[in-house]
């Protein structure tokens, strides 16, 4: 279309040139010139780069814990079950540009159940009773880029890679229990389409760092479409923390922290 307007323009300046001075004729000429160009360089709107897309995910996840807690010389075993679980808030927020994206994710849950308190090596050297209420707050954030491995109308694969930070402030009967740290998140999410309103997806998760033991995260969900722009989503998730500090025994600070995290959960799911 630009070539045959260029020629268009050319043939009507030279039937007018004869009427016209030659300097006139040539400037209009290049002005028409210019014009077609720049008509030319109009982006069509299929053509045009693709805008940022948002997803916002606000849950409610029932916890029940169990593992382990090593501090003040202690080990603090901890088993409490979905029969009295504590509410965790949670939520992730990602935003996509064509394959690229970035996420962050996370959540606050405060733990309170009574725990059965043994020695490091089997005695009780502070003589503390042996059943005693345990009450921490745990707080995770994990953010990163994420990118879409795989993108087809009934199956998605996203990979996933940032840091993960972790911080617990809880207080024992003789002391404090607190500890932060921070891993490297590598993740994947994979995504089946079973109709135009059921979706149902598998995350995992691995936190590395080369001075705690290898920790993991698990959720299986499933999402139902209630609108053009909101889903429904519910499922259960696992999330395994250990930690590590390599501190003396006997201080008053976390040692070993080893626990787990599972319960159901539910939420809402926002595209914008």
């Amino acid at each position: 279309p630009g070539r045959r307007s260029w020629v268009l323009l050319r043939a009507m300046v030279e039937s007018l040139s004869p009427m016209m001075k030659p300097a006139s004729a040539r400037s209009i000429v290049a002005l028409s010139a210019v014009a077609v160009w720049l008509s030319s360089c109009q982006v069509s709107p299929a053509t045009k780069v693709a805008a940022w897309e948002g997803r916002v995910t606000p849950s409610a996840w029932l916890v029940a814990s169990r593992g382990e807690v090593v501090t003040t010389g202690l080990r603090v075993n901890e088993d409490e079950s979905l029969n009295d679980p504590d509410v965790a808030f949670a939520g992730r927020i990602e935003l996509w540009r064509d394959a690229w994206g970035v996420f962050v994710d996370g959540f606050r849950v405060r733990v309170s159940t009574d725990v059965d308190v043994t020695g490091v090596r089997g005695s009780n050297p502070l003589n503390v009773p042996r059943r005693v209420a345990f009450d921490a707050e745990i707080d995770v954030v994990q953010l990163g880029v994420l990118h879409r491995l795989v993108g087809t109308p009934s199956f998605g694969l996203e990979g996933a890679v940032g840091a993960s930070f972790s911080d617990v402030d809880g207080k024992l009967r003789f002391g404090p229990v607190s500890e932060e740290w921070v891993d490297v998140h590598v993740g994947m999410l994979a995504t089946v389409r079973l109709s135009e309103t059921l979706e149902v997806a598998l995350r995992g998760g691995l936190e590395v760092d080369d001075a705690t033991p290898l920790a993991w995260s698990l959720a299986a969900s499933a999402s139902w479409r209630l609108g053009e722009r909101c889903s429904f989503i519910g499922g259960y998730r696992a999330f395994q923390m250990d930690a590590r500090s390599g501190r003396n025994w006997y201080l008053p600070i976390v040692s070993d922290f080893d626990v787990l995290l599972h319960g159901p959960f539910l939420g809402l799911r926002w595209e914008f």
